[in-house]
């Protein structure tokens, strides 16, 4: 092998006798960075072994960083390669569960029973090719049956085997006895071009993928969602989508719950977590829900600003003073100088034994204290800080939806998660504090 290196070039005899040097230092660089790679996917792989040893019976709790360090050793190591792909999945049916977010929730009908009876309709709730979009095997996706994992129909399944589910896509079967209607609508894959509203028709896409693009649902979700929604005592409509669609307030007011369920690719089950309660509903809109077509654009700062739904809205499952509680039972050392006017807001007399907020004013100002004390506030979700304007917003939300909420409300929401992403925690705040009295 060193005659042939000879031979061709790549090394070349030193002074010292049977030393060798490369003859070009860029092909030196090159071999001494494949070698430190090696050795840093090796260490990923040792590392994500030692992790998942560590969490044991919670490794699952952590499936995002397992998944990072199995999937980088699998590119050298095949045999880590079963591990990366249970963690990804993992990992992912937690992201989709906590991106999917709750739009409307009247009466509580989220979460679900899992012994409920079930009438499941609409043409995405069982088809894993819409909800995986563009991008998917093609350029525009194709809907049908094109990748493996869960679609959100097999999740409910999964979720809640003891659910009595009829499942009906055009909810032509009959309703029966159901207590809950879940319809899931929205759109077919694409991607741009032939995705955009007024575009061409993809004429080479599979049959669905060729309607005519809207920012509104399709005549025939609009009819499945006025079907169930007429028949069943409880309704939940999901919208799978990759952008925003208008809902006709005829409808709005027909559903129950309305959950923006985006595109849960292969993670069907995810959506049925939240569904179920298997996972609280936490997810924020990233952008403006739109009231109607003519408002499109519409964004935060806009000076005529009345959306469906504000950027930053999304209505939560959990427990509100337990998950208060437990920020202030896992508070950092520079967390700790706010715990004193947290515990006070904690007071059992503020709340009620639901866990929602009984004294709003009371907790608004103690929790503010508790903001002010924090010099620099990590807004980390889950930390004290991000805490503290979870329970800001839910209580800006409750008066929003209840219909006592100031003049503004949609703009205050908006305003104070645009200050958030920009690590104005202070301004974010008084905002959504205003929002809430």
């Amino acid at each position: 092998m060193v005659e042939e290196a000879l031979e061709a070039r790549v090394i070349e005899e030193t002074e010292q006798a049977g030393r060798y040097r490369f003859t070009h230092a860029q092909m030196q660089e090159t071999l001494l960075a494949e070698l430190s790679t090696t050795r840093r996917v090796r260490l990923h792989g040792q590392v994500g072994a030692a992790l998942e040893k560590r969490y044991g019976a919670r490794a699952e709790e952590r499936a995002g960083r397992l998944a990072m360090h199995f999937t980088e050793a699998a590119t050298l190591s095949p045999r880590f390669g079963e591990k990366a792909a249970k963690y990804s999945a993992v990992a992912g049916r937690q992201a989709v569960a906590q991106s999917q977010v709750l739009l409307k929730n009247s009466g509580n009908a989220l979460p679900l029973r899992r012994d409920a009876r079930l009438y499941v309709a609409g043409r995405n709730a069982d088809d894993i090719g819409n909800q995986a979009g563009g991008w998917t095997i093609q350029w525009q996706g194709v809907s049908g049956d094109t990748i493996p994992g869960t679609t959100i129909l097999e999740g409910i399944r999964e979720v809640a085997p003891g659910a009595r589910v009829t499942f009906s896509a055009d909810a032509s079967a009959p309703v029966g006895d159901a207590d809950v209607g879940v319809v899931v609508v929205g759109e077919t894959p694409y991607a741009e071009g032939y995705g955009d509203v007024g575009g061409p028709e993809c004429g080479w896409c599979t049959v669905p993928q060729q309607e005519e693009k809207s920012l509104r649902l399709q005549p025939g979700d609009r009819a499945v969602v006025d079907r169930v929604c007429a028949a069943v005592p409880t309704c939940v409509v999901l919208v799978v989508s990759g952008r925003t669609q208008v809902v006709d307030p005829a409808q709005l007011g027909a559903a129950d719950a309305l959950v923006a369920s985006w595109l849960p690719g292969s993670e069907g089950a995810g959506v049925a977590d939240v569904l179920f309660g298997r996972q609280p509903f936490t997810g924020r809109l990233p952008v403006t829900w739109p009231r109607s077509e003519t408002q499109v654009p519409i964004n935060v700062g806009d000076p005529s600003y009345d959306p469906l739904f504000p950027y930053g809205w999304g209505l939560r499952t959990d427990s509100t003073r337990a998950r208060l509680q437990a920020a202030a039972d896992h508070a950092t050392p520079a967390e700790r100088a706010a715990l004193r006017d947290v515990r006070t807001a904690l007071a059992a007399r503020n709340w009620n034994s639901d866990g929602s907020v009984r004294d709003a004013a009371a907790v608004l100002r103690f929790l503010g204290n508790a903001l002010d004390r924090l010099r620099h506030p990590d807004l980390a979700p889950g930390g004290l800080a991000d805490t503290i304007m979870s329970v800001a917003r839910d209580l800006a939300q409750a008066r929003a939806v209840a219909g006592t909420a100031p003049a503004g409300w949609a703009r205050l929401i908006a305003d104070a998660d645009h200050a958030l992403a920009d690590g104005r925690a202070a301004q974010a705040y008084v905002l959504l504090a205003r929002a809430a009295t």
